[in-house]
Protein backbone atom coordinates (compact mmCIF):
# COMPACT_ATOMS: atom_id res chain seq x y z
CA UNK A 1 0.00 0.00 0.00
CA UNK A 2 1.35 3.43 -0.90
CA UNK A 3 -0.09 6.56 0.73
CA UNK A 4 0.96 9.79 -0.96
CA UNK A 5 2.35 12.56 1.26
CA UNK A 6 -0.31 14.76 2.81
CA UNK A 7 0.52 18.44 3.23
CA UNK A 8 0.37 20.00 6.68
CA UNK A 9 -2.64 22.25 7.17
CA UNK A 10 -3.16 25.70 8.68
CA UNK A 11 -6.72 26.69 9.55
CA UNK A 12 -8.55 29.45 11.40
CA UNK A 13 -11.50 29.15 13.75
CA UNK A 14 -14.70 28.42 11.82
CA UNK A 15 -13.01 26.81 8.84
CA UNK A 16 -13.67 23.19 7.95
CA UNK A 17 -10.64 21.03 7.29
CA UNK A 18 -10.99 18.17 4.82
CA UNK A 19 -8.26 15.58 4.36
CA UNK A 20 -8.56 13.72 1.07
CA UNK A 21 -5.67 11.26 0.98
CA UNK A 22 -4.49 9.73 -2.30
CA UNK A 23 -3.18 6.17 -2.18
CA UNK A 24 -2.10 3.29 -4.39
CA UNK A 25 -2.63 -0.41 -3.87
CA UNK A 26 0.18 -2.37 -5.58
CA UNK A 27 -2.15 -5.40 -5.78
CA UNK A 28 -4.33 -3.29 -8.07
CA UNK A 29 -3.27 -0.92 -10.87
CA UNK A 30 -5.66 1.90 -9.90
CA UNK A 31 -5.05 5.03 -7.86
CA UNK A 32 -7.68 5.88 -5.29
CA UNK A 33 -8.84 8.97 -3.53
CA UNK A 34 -11.83 8.47 -1.29
CA UNK A 35 -13.72 5.31 -0.47
CA UNK A 36 -13.13 1.97 -2.17
CA UNK A 37 -14.75 -1.31 -1.12
CA UNK A 38 -11.41 -3.12 -0.80
CA UNK A 39 -9.72 -0.34 1.15
CA UNK A 40 -10.23 1.16 4.57
CA UNK A 41 -9.17 4.72 5.40
CA UNK A 42 -8.96 5.61 9.10
CA UNK A 43 -8.31 8.91 10.82
CA UNK A 44 -7.03 9.03 14.40
CA UNK A 45 -5.70 11.62 16.79
CA UNK A 46 -7.26 15.06 16.60
CA UNK A 47 -9.55 14.05 13.71
CA UNK A 48 -11.55 10.81 13.62
CA UNK A 49 -13.16 11.51 10.23
CA UNK A 50 -12.11 13.16 6.95
CA UNK A 51 -13.57 16.55 7.97
CA UNK A 52 -13.60 18.69 11.08
CA UNK A 53 -14.70 22.25 11.77
CA UNK A 54 -12.14 24.16 13.82
CA UNK A 55 -13.16 25.70 17.18
CA UNK A 56 -11.26 28.15 19.37
CA UNK A 57 -10.57 25.37 21.89
CA UNK A 58 -8.49 23.65 19.18
CA UNK A 59 -5.85 26.41 19.17
CA UNK A 60 -2.26 25.34 18.59
CA UNK A 61 -0.70 22.30 16.96
CA UNK A 62 -2.79 19.19 16.41
CA UNK A 63 -1.84 15.88 14.84
CA UNK A 64 -3.88 13.50 12.68
CA UNK A 65 -2.76 10.03 11.62
CA UNK A 66 -4.19 8.73 8.35
CA UNK A 67 -4.02 4.97 7.84
CA UNK A 68 -5.00 3.08 4.66
CA UNK A 69 -5.48 -0.72 4.67
CA UNK A 70 -6.52 -3.22 2.04
CA UNK A 71 -8.25 -6.57 2.44
CA UNK A 72 -5.62 -8.51 0.48
CA UNK A 73 -3.66 -11.55 1.49
CA UNK A 74 -1.33 -10.52 2.93
CA UNK A 75 -3.03 -7.28 4.03
CA UNK A 76 -1.10 -4.11 3.25
CA UNK A 77 -1.25 -0.77 5.04
CA UNK A 78 0.40 2.64 5.07
CA UNK A 79 0.11 5.65 7.31
CA UNK A 80 1.02 9.33 7.42
CA UNK A 81 0.85 11.92 10.15
CA UNK A 82 -0.42 15.39 9.31
CA UNK A 83 0.26 18.47 11.43
CA UNK A 84 -2.66 20.89 11.73
CA UNK A 85 -1.92 24.41 12.96
CA UNK A 86 -5.05 26.07 14.36
CA UNK A 87 -4.92 29.86 14.47
CA UNK A 88 -7.28 31.71 16.77
CA UNK A 89 -7.48 35.49 16.43
CA UNK A 90 -7.24 37.31 19.76
CA UNK A 91 -10.38 38.73 21.35
CA UNK A 92 -10.04 42.52 21.28
CA UNK A 93 -12.25 45.38 22.21
CA UNK A 94 -12.91 48.03 19.63
CA UNK A 95 -14.51 51.42 20.27
CA UNK A 96 -16.92 51.96 23.15
CA UNK A 97 -19.58 54.54 22.34
CA UNK A 98 -22.51 56.08 24.18
CA UNK A 99 -25.40 56.34 21.76
CA UNK A 100 -28.03 59.11 21.76
CA UNK A 101 -30.43 56.70 23.51
CA UNK A 102 -27.99 56.62 26.47
CA UNK A 103 -27.03 52.98 26.02
CA UNK A 104 -23.35 52.12 25.86
CA UNK A 105 -22.22 49.99 22.92
CA UNK A 106 -18.93 48.26 22.42
CA UNK A 107 -17.42 46.26 19.62
CA UNK A 108 -15.67 42.96 20.19
CA UNK A 109 -13.25 41.74 17.52
CA UNK A 110 -12.12 38.20 16.81
CA UNK A 111 -15.38 36.50 17.73
CA UNK A 112 -16.43 34.66 14.57
CA UNK A 113 -17.24 31.02 15.29
CA UNK A 114 -16.27 31.10 18.95
CA UNK A 115 -17.99 30.96 22.25
CA UNK A 116 -16.89 33.79 24.48
CA UNK A 117 -18.05 35.38 27.68
CA UNK A 118 -18.25 39.13 28.24
CA UNK A 119 -17.67 40.00 31.90
CA UNK A 120 -18.04 43.20 33.94
CA UNK A 121 -16.30 44.35 37.12
CA UNK A 122 -16.42 47.55 39.11
CA UNK A 123 -13.20 46.76 41.02
CA UNK A 124 -11.16 44.29 38.89
CA UNK A 125 -11.53 41.65 41.64
CA UNK A 126 -15.10 40.41 41.25
CA UNK A 127 -16.31 39.62 37.75
CA UNK A 128 -19.88 39.03 36.58
CA UNK A 129 -20.79 37.44 33.27
CA UNK A 130 -22.76 39.99 31.27
CA UNK A 131 -23.48 37.71 28.34
CA UNK A 132 -22.26 34.62 26.58
CA UNK A 133 -21.76 35.13 22.89
CA UNK A 134 -21.59 32.60 20.09
CA UNK A 135 -21.31 34.34 16.78
CA UNK A 136 -21.32 32.87 13.29
CA UNK A 137 -20.30 34.69 10.12
CA UNK A 138 -23.98 35.50 9.51
CA UNK A 139 -23.90 38.00 12.37
CA UNK A 140 -20.35 39.27 11.97
CA UNK A 141 -18.96 41.96 9.73
CA UNK A 142 -15.18 41.71 9.40
CA UNK A 143 -15.03 39.44 12.49
CA UNK A 144 -16.56 42.19 14.71
CA UNK A 145 -19.77 42.12 16.74
CA UNK A 146 -21.45 45.09 18.44
CA UNK A 147 -22.96 44.60 21.88
CA UNK A 148 -25.23 46.82 23.98
CA UNK A 149 -24.04 47.01 27.59
CA UNK A 150 -26.87 46.28 30.05
CA UNK A 151 -25.58 48.01 33.17
CA UNK A 152 -27.51 51.27 32.92
CA UNK A 153 -26.14 54.56 34.31
CA UNK A 154 -22.92 53.16 35.84
CA UNK A 155 -21.78 51.11 32.87
CA UNK A 156 -19.25 53.82 32.05
CA UNK A 157 -17.54 53.32 35.44
CA UNK A 158 -16.45 49.72 35.19
CA UNK A 159 -14.24 47.29 33.44
CA UNK A 160 -15.06 44.71 30.79
CA UNK A 161 -13.17 41.67 29.65
CA UNK A 162 -13.85 38.98 27.07
CA UNK A 163 -12.55 35.46 27.24
CA UNK A 164 -13.04 32.19 25.43
CA UNK A 165 -15.83 30.21 27.02
CA UNK A 166 -14.86 26.71 25.86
Amino acid sequence: MVLDPIANVTARVGETIRLNPAYFDPDNTNRFSGDDNRLTVEFSGWMTAATRTVRSADAGLQYVTVTVRDDGNPPLSAQRTVQVTVQVPPLRFGPVQRRPDGIWHLTLEGVAHRNCALEYSSNLLNWTVVTNVFVTNVFVTNNVVELALPFGPHSDRGFYRAKDDE
